[in-house]
């Protein structure tokens, strides 16, 4: 059976904190600096990075709490940026929903894809970094188009 896992929420919840903090201090201490803004490709790294994360943890054995995923998601993507000063107040809620949607597209393909490129009850290898890089090309690729 299949265990209820928390980390992947726990590490998206980190990393989007960690990009906000380190934009927010870049910010204070050089406000000249150039930093990376909040696109969806940015969204798509701070997704896949606790995704590789997780599949590491949890080698495949993980029954995702999907209205947790998304709910969580929507709720860091929109508090967090807010409150570190990347997008007014005003559109935290429209930021927030399209993190979700990243979030659960992502999540989506990069379980299915890692649980057939993952074989054997080994370790799983390089496959969720490959897996990973591949999906950060789509989400430039589909952010080109856009």
């Amino acid at each position: 059976m299949k265990k209820q896992s928390w980390l992947l929420n726990i590490l998206l919840a980190v990393s989007v904190f960690l990009y906000c903090a380190g934009v927010f201090t870049a910010r204070l201490f050089s406000p000249l600096a150039d930093v990376p803004a909040l696109s969806p490709v940015m969204m798509a790294v701070l997704v896949l990075v606790p995704l590789v994360i997780d599949a590491y943890a949890a080698r495949g054995n993980v029954k995702r709490v999907w209205p947790a995923v998304i709910g969580l998601a929507a709720a860091a993507f929109a508090v967090l940026p807010a409150a570190a000063g990347l997008v007014p107040w005003t559109e935290a809620v429209p930021t927030g929903l399209l993190g979700a949607l990243v979030t659960f597209v992502l999540t989506l393909l990069f379980d299915g894809i890692t649980k057939r490129t993952v074989s054997g009850k080994g370790k799983p290898g390089l496959a969720p970094v490959v897996n990973a890089f591949v999906l950060f090309l789509a989400a430039q690729v589909l952010n080109g188009m856009m």
